[in-house]
Formats: C-alpha cells, sequence, structure tokens
C-alpha cells in the first residue's frame, strides 16, 4: 500500500515555516503542524485508501486471498473478498482452515478434486452453500461432499457475522 503521508506532511510543514519565517508572521507553530498533521492524515486516506490486505486478512478493502499452505486462518473484515483453494493438494491428513467474514462479502472457491468438509455458523448474515442450501441471519449447518469430516481433505471452519459469504466450485 502506498501512503502519501509523510510526503504531504513533511512538504506543507516545510511550506507553512519557510512562509511564517519569511513573512514573519505570529502564528502558532505547534497548532497549525498539528492541524497540518490531522489533514496530511486525512488526504492520505482519501488518494491511497485506508486498510490492510496481507497474505491471510483484507481489512477495509477489496481483494483476493489465494490459499497458501502455511496458513490456517483467512479473515476478511469490512471488505469484499474471494478466497480460492486452486493450489490447494489435499494431504494424508485432513487440513484444517479457520475462515472469517465479518461486515463483509466473501466468494469462497473450492477445489474442485478435494473432498470438503465445512462447518459453517451465520449471525445476523448469510451463506450459500454449493448444495443449494443457504442459512439466513441466523444459524450452523454441515456441508460435505458425502464424506465424513475425518475423511475429508479439507475442514472449512467457516464463520460470517454481518456478511455474506457465497460458497461455490
Amino acid at each position: 500500500m502506498k501512503s502519501y503521508f509523510w510526503g504531504i506532511f513533511l512538504i506543507s510543514t516545510g511550506v507553512f515555516l519557510l512562509i511564517k519565517h519569511y513573512f514573519n508572521l505570529n502564528i502558532s507553530t505547534g497548532r497549525v503542524v498539528i492541524g497540518l498533521f490531522l489533514l496530511s492524515l486525512g488526504v492520505s486516506i482519501l488518494i491511497s485508501g485506508f486498510g490492510v490486505n496481507t497474505g491471510d486478512r483484507i481489512l477495509f478493502r477489496e481483494g483476493t486471498f489465494k490459499y497458501e499452505p502455511a496458513e490456517d486462518e483467512y479473515d476478511a473484515v469490512f471488505s469484499e473478498a474471494k478466497l480460492t483453494f486452486e493450489d490447494f493438494v489435499p494431504k494424508d491428513k485432513p487440513v484444517k482452515v479457520k475462515v472469517n467474514c465479518v461486515f463483509s462479502s466473501l466468494d469462497l472457491v473450492l477445489p474442485r478434486d478435494a473432498k470438503v468438509y465445512i462447518d459453517a455458523s451465520c449471525a445476523f448474515g448469510r451463506i450459500d452453500l454449493p448444495d443449494g442450501s443457504s442459512i439466513s441471519f441466523f444459524g450452523d449447518h454441515r456441508f460435505s461432499d458425502n464424506v465424513d469430516k475425518n475423511d475429508a481433505d479439507l475442514i472449512i471452519d467457516l464463520s460470517t457475522v454481518f456478511g455474506k459469504t457465497e460458497i461455490r466450485r
């Protein structure tokens, strides 16, 4: 993420100090610098946005995660996100992943050639599952590819709160 904050702040503070000393103005430097700090922060947020988009977390942004074997939890908070398991390779034992969708819209794309078990929980939201069923407002639902939880290749613990999650293959 590019941040213009320091550039805007330092340039505007320098211009202020030059004008103050060139014209010999009697202005409170501390108050103006604090004002320029807040103004620079606001302009920086407007220009470059405010949020985080890392490998396992998207906050206040729009973005895509891809499954990484090293990650076991993914969070989408105040965002519009897509999580894909296209690089998922089944292992000898089930892989457990926790997915949290809070105040967000999440598109979850499952792997095509893996047995999946999903334990979905919803509060004040909606979850659309691949078999056509859905959870609206409150509820829990279990989805599987006709396998027991211990026989699945991928186990997803999904929580959606004040959001919408659509799961598809």
